[in-house]
């Protein structure tokens, strides 16, 4: 049974702040496309679109079919941007940061609903996605994968995302990460 695994990061507008990732003269509606490029998933956090919702649209006509989008919806998004988020075409899972916020969200079949604290610890197992601490120690981030992966072993066979948080991991560590996971199958 194959389970496929995409890396990325957890609350993308985060990552590359620092620089080096990006070109100093890439335009900011190409830096999620150039990023998918490179990695195969990301969650975006709604609520950093909320004046930008044009800005967001352009970000979105530009990503590759195989890049696995993820929204984190929280009280603070501008609801026009739920529907132009629900509209983007690949997504797969959506976290709210409230677990009543899942009731307000019509969600069509195929899509996974969770809240931020069920990614946050790993529930329930086998989720479509996971969280992983940052850490340079490879045998450590090795360790966390096979275990975030155990509960999966049993199931029917699936994509789930594996993500690191943007704003704590350079573009090295999740090149490793990505490496990581490929060499241990998945």
């Amino acid at each position: 049974m194959h389970h496929e695994v995409s890396v990325g990061v957890f609350d993308w507008g985060h990552f590359g702040l620092t620089g080096g990732y990006y070109p100093d003269d890439l335009p900011a509606e190409w830096r999620l496309a150039y990023f998918a490029n490179d990695f195969d998933s990301a969650c975006l956090r709604l609520a950093s679109y909320n004046r930008q919702q044009g800005l967001l649209e352009e970000m979105l006509d530009d990503l590759p079919e195989r890049f696995d989008l993820s929204w984190l919806i929280d009280r603070q998004v501008d609801f026009g941007l739920i529907e132009t988020a629900l509209g983007a075409d690949p997504f797969s899972l959506i976290l709210v940061d409230q677990p009543e916020m899942d009731a307000a969200l019509a969600i069509d079949g195929g899509v996974h609903l969770m809240t931020l604290d069920q990614l946050q610890r790993a529930d329930p197992p086998c989720a479509p996605c996971g969280l992983l601490p940052p850490d340079d120690d490879l045998r450590l981030t090795r360790a966390a994968v096979e275990q975030w992966m155990q509960p999966c072993f049993d199931r029917p066979a699936g994509r789930r995302n594996l993500w690191l948080a943007a704003a704590q991991t350079s573009p090295q560590q999740l090149s490793e990460v990505r490496l990581l996971v490929e060499m241990l199958g998945f």
